[in-house]
């Protein structure tokens, strides 16, 4: 686990057992740590009921990377983003920002749409996932020389929908919160 990424500081440290993965380490190294007031970023890996239920027992707030690991549910906020995109989020409450950013030959724009969750229909399984507020889409679109890049990520948050506050959320935030993310790496003997 990782503190804010300019700092270089890890925070703890879990082993994670043979023939295991670091979804049962996961909920060992939040143990370790004073969460409160904190907001835990966490890929899809973890992207899990449970911990998102230790997170807000712990009195922090998630935001949880929504990837093909949960089909039905990926799915279902996958598709209902890209129709209300097109129609411009007609009569739905949300909350957009745009940012862009330069340096280093490349060009970033990297927008944020923050829905509430009773603004859709109700998510499969959404009962399940403790302090669940919003679902965020973010597109990111890279220029690096003559190459250009588009990424589309959706997330899953207990956080209230504020688009700006969303995007300073992400593994590589802007403002001087209290952040913690998941950082899982593999070393090799």
């Amino acid at each position: 686990m990782h503190g804010k990424r300019e700092y270089r500081l890890v925070l703890g440290q879990v082993k994670v057992a043979d023939k295991s993965n670091e979804i049962t380490a996961i909920p060992a190294l939040l143990e370790l740590l004073d969460l409160a007031g904190c907001i835990v970023t966490i890929d899809a890996m973890g992207t899990q009921t449970a911990i998102a239920s230790q997170i807000i027992s712990a009195k922090a707030d998630y935001v949880l990377a929504l990837k093909a690991n949960h089909p039905t549910l990926h799915k279902q906020v996958k598709d209902w983003f890209y129709k209300n995109l097109e129609q411009g989020f007609k009569g739905i409450t949300h909350s957009y920002d745009k940012r862009i950013e330069k340096g280093h030959h490349r060009t970033e724009t990297r927008q944020v749409w923050c829905v509430p969750i009773s603004e859709i229909s109700p998510l499969h399984n959404q009962d399940d996932w403790v302090g669940l507020k919003c679902i965020v889409m973010v597109i990111r679109v890279r220029h690096l020389w003559n190459k250009t890049t588009r990424e589309v990520q959706f997330y899953l948050t207990s956080l209230d929908c504020d688009a700006r506050k969303e995007r300073e959320s992400y593994p590589s935030p802007l403002g001087c919160r209290k952040w913690v993310a998941l950082d899982f790496r593999c070393h090799f003997s």
